[in-house]
C-alpha cells in the first residue's frame, strides 16, 4: 500500500503556525501570521497600517504527513519540485522558505500542540524532481542529507532562529508585498502555482536592523 494523507495542508497549518511562532517568539517580540491575499493583506489600507516600518518575512509551506496505517511510527513528507524552485527564489529576495509537517500518524493524534518538524528549502536543484523524507514521530529523519539536496533539516529551534537572523532581509512593506505577489523576479510565481504558504511577518524594531 502507498502512504496517503489523513489531513489537508490547511489542517496542518493549525499546528504549524503555533509551532513556528513558539520558536521565533524567543527572539522576536512581535510575529504576525498571515495568509496572503493581494486585495486584503496586500491592499493599501494594510500597507498604511505598517507605515514606514521595515519588516522581515518568512514563508512556510504546510506539508501533510502521509502514512500507510494510523499506528505507523514513521510519516512520509514530500517536497515537490515547485517548492524547491520557490526556495531558490526566496534566497534571491531575502525571504527564507520553510516547509513543516506535523508529527502525527492518525487523526486522533493531531491537535494544535502536535510537535512539528521543520525544513529549510535552501538550494538551487537542477531538474524536475520531488524529494521524499521519512521522519519518525520523535522527529528524526530516516534518510541522509545527501539524498535530498536543497532541503536542510529537521531543524532545531536554534537552527530556525539562525536562518531567520541570517537570511530574512529587512525591507519596506511594499517591497515585501511585491516579492510575494509578483511572478517576475520574485517569489510570487511559485507561491501562486497551486501551493499556497502562510507567512510570518516580523516587524523590525528601531535600532535593530541587523540581528
Amino acid at each position: 500500500m502507498n502512504a496517503t494523507s489523513f489531513i489537508s495542508e490547511h489542517t496542518a497549518e493549525y499546528a504549524l503556525v503555533r509551532s513556528l511562532v513558539g520558536v521565533l517568539s524567543r527572539q522576536f517580540s512581535t510575529i504576525i501570521p498571515i495568509y496572503f491575499w493581494a486585495t486584503r493583506e496586500g491592499s493599501s489600507i494594510a500597507g498604511r497600517g505598517v507605515g514606514q516600518q521595515n519588516v522581515r518575512v518568512i514563508t512556510a509551506y504546510a506539508r501533510r504527513p502521509k502514512v500507510v496505517n494510523p499506528d505507523d511510527s514513521i510519516v512520509l513528507m514530500k517536497i515537490n519540485a515547485l517548492l524547491l524552485q520557490a526556495g531558490a527564489a526566496g534566497l534571491d529576495v531575502g525571504i527564507p522558505v520553510l516547509a513543516g509537517v506535523p508529527l502525527a500518524s492518525g487523526l486522533l493524534q493531531f491537535n494544535i500542540e502536535t510537535p512539528c518538524s521543520w525544513f529549510h528549502i535552501n538550494g538551487r536543484v537542477p531538474g524536475d524532481r520531488d524529494v521524499e523524507i521519512r521522519i519518525s514521530l520523535s522527529g528524526e529523519a530516516q534518510d541522509s542529507d545527501s539524498s535530498r539536496p536543497g532541503v536542510l533539516g529537521p531543524l532545531t529551534a536554534d537552527d530556525l532562529l539562525s536562518i531567520v537572523q541570517s537570511e530574512a532581509r529587512a525591507m519596506p512593506w511594499d517591497v515585501a508585498v511585491d516579492c510575494i505577489s509578483s511572478g517576475e523576479g520574485g517569489i510570487g510565481g511559485f507561491f501562486f502555482s497551486g501551493y499556497r504558504p502562510f507567512y510570518l511577518v516580523l516587524p523590525v524594531q528601531p535600532g535593530r536592523e541587523a540581528l
